[in-house]
């Protein structure tokens, strides 16, 4: 078996909304896949479909029990395997109009050349696919004219591979099925905005747009980290050079698929205040821009906020163990805390599998360091598990956008100290409206601080009345604005209002080619 089981139970009628996902749901636990599973149940009134947007071909293990009115499941892989036979090639001769389109789409944010590669993709004969990019003489023509144009001052081959993943991700998200639905509801930019820009461009259909963190800072993070890619340009320190080697491409084309997915999308939410002014940047209108905190099921936690844990001073990380996460640095900051706080013991809590090399590199540095005998690695608990022994909830993230550790740990009554990434600084020191006395609900500290991350949680063991006062100010901040009821709310209302403005739903589909031809769209199940 390959990619996640597909599956439609829709008897060919529209759904309400179709959610547009990128390497989450449903085969990656927490994270904006937690949140996808929550908004579905949230909604037991609308129907939904899954459009999981994924790297490659499987095999891949679904983590969650689909909720009864998710309908339909479908994979949009971005690197599929050819079909088997020889699949007829879109035609030489339309070489320049392909270079001018993919140059406008990676370099520009050019909607209107979305649409040209659309008409390519969607032809009845000879129609542009995936494997066509790395395999066939037009796709080469196209290569290297927007090489010329684009990157002439970068290594070619390491264009050339660069362009490969993009060009060919980009087909294959244009040349997919859509599910009918009502309205396209995408998780992020990247991609999957692009099949919600899609759908709104070539069918005419209402679609919104949710961040959680903006896709476009954490792809440039990981995209400056990255070694397999090689740096052909010395910058030095002039701003003004306006060359583009690899790295700058990668990250130009991530930030005009955002400009294409801004432009397309009638609403465009976010969790936090500080994302709207990165969206405004990328040409995101302001009268589309709205804000829709994540919320926490308060009852689940309550019982902890009486039952403060009995055992030794103790200090949680939920989260992912992925670069972006930065669990070297909290792993760094336990071992300074531990000169302080003897006792000290730490939970690096969650899934080990998106990445396992930097899951062993962190495990290797907690021995390296000498606090595997006080660090566990249980990976993917329940977060009240891991609170009832907690005191401190500990986030050292790279990037965030409204972290879901931090609201639970608030909705239990535990403190937090955060790296000041995405909403972290928002939801713990921010002044409330109705109650302005309340105070912080933990602190906020540099990224990449061991230090800091050490001095804040020997500050909180050696005061445990700051310490519970923390934790009560937390919890009072998550039930006056973000509880699972209030978001809920606020994506029924914005459902509602798209809903309202959507056209009638035609099939999504591109057109198929002859009988004779090879099919247009290899269905992973």
């Amino acid at each position: 078996m390959t990619g996640i089981p597909a599956f439609d139970r829709t008897n060919g009628e529209a759904v309400d909304v179709c959610l547009v996902v990128e390497g989450c749901y449903p085969h990656v636990a927490g994270g904006v896949s937690s949140w996808v599973d929550w908004l579905m149940r949230s909604q037991p009134d609308r129907t939904f479909a899954i459009l999981s947007v994924v790297a490659g071909p499987g095999p891949r293990k679904p983590l969650y029990d689909y909720p009864r009115n998710l309908l339909r499941l479908d994979e949009i892989v971005l690197d599929p395997a050819p079909p088997k036979g020889r699949s007829k090639v879109p035609d030489q001769t339309d070489a320049d109009v392909l270079i001018s389109a993919f140059c406008d789409v990676l370099s520009k944010g050019n909607g209107d050349a979305l649409d040209r590669v659309v008409e390519f993709t969607s032809r009845k004969h000879r129609p542009l696919r995936p494997w066509h990019v790395g395999d066939t003489s037009l796709m080469w023509a196209v290569a290297c004219g927007v090489y010329e144009r684009v990157t002439p001052q970068a290594g070619f081959s390491d264009f050339f591979w660069a362009f490969q993943a993009l060009a060919g991700g980009l087909v294959a998200i244009l040349s997919a099925e859509l599910p009918r639905a009502r309205i396209y509801h995408a998780a992020c930019t990247g991609f999957a905005g692009l099949v919600a820009a899609r759908a709104s461009r070539q069918h005419g259909q209402s679609c919104i747009l949710t961040e959680h963190g903006i896709y476009t800072n954490e792809r440039r993070i990981e995209i400056a980290m990255a070694e397999w890619i090689v740096d052909s340009i010395d910058y030095g320190l002039s701003p003004d050079d306006d060359r583009i080697d690899v790295r700058r491409f990668w990250i130009n084309s991530f930030e005009s698929f955002a400009r294409i997915c801004y432009e397309a999308c009638s609403q465009i939410t976010t969790l936090f205040t500080d994302n709207q002014t990165l969206q405004q940047a990328l040409g995101a209108a302001p009268e589309r821009l709205r804000l829709i905190p994540n919320g926490v099921d308060l009852d689940r936690f309550t019982p902890l906020v009486a039952s403060p844990p009995n055992g030794p001073p103790t200090v949680t990380l939920l989260g992912r163990l992925v670069p972006i996460k930065d669990i070297e640095t909290f792993l760094e900051a336990v071992v300074l805390a531990r000169r302080e706080v003897p006792e000290l013991q730490a939970i690096v809590a969650g899934p080990c599998d998106e990445d396992e090399d930097y899951a062993q590199r962190c495990r290797a540095l907690a021995r390296k360091r000498g606090i595997d005998d006080i660090v566990s690695f249980p990976g993917r608990i329940k977060a009240e598990d891991a609170f009832a022994r907690t005191h401190i909830v500990v986030l050292t993230s790279l990037s965030e956008g409204q972290p879901l550790s931090v609201l639970e740990a608030g909705a239990a009554g535990r403190p937090c100290v955060t790296t000041n990434a995405g909403a972290c600084r928002e939801i713990l020191e921010h002044p409330l409206d109705a109650l302005p006395d309340v105070g912080p609900g933990g602190i906020v500290v540099d990224i990449l601080a061991p230090n800091q991350v050490a001095d804040a949680i020997i500050a909180l063991f050696k005061d445990p009345s700051r310490r519970k006062r923390m934790g009560h100010s937390l919890r009072t901040r998550i039930e006056n604005g973000y509880t699972s009821e209030q978001a809920a709310a606020g994506y029924s209302a914005l459902y509602a209002q798209a809903m309202n403005s959507s056209v009638s739903v035609e099939p999504a589909a591109p057109e198929r080619e002859r009988p004779g031809d090879t099919i247009t769209q290899e269905r992973m199940a």
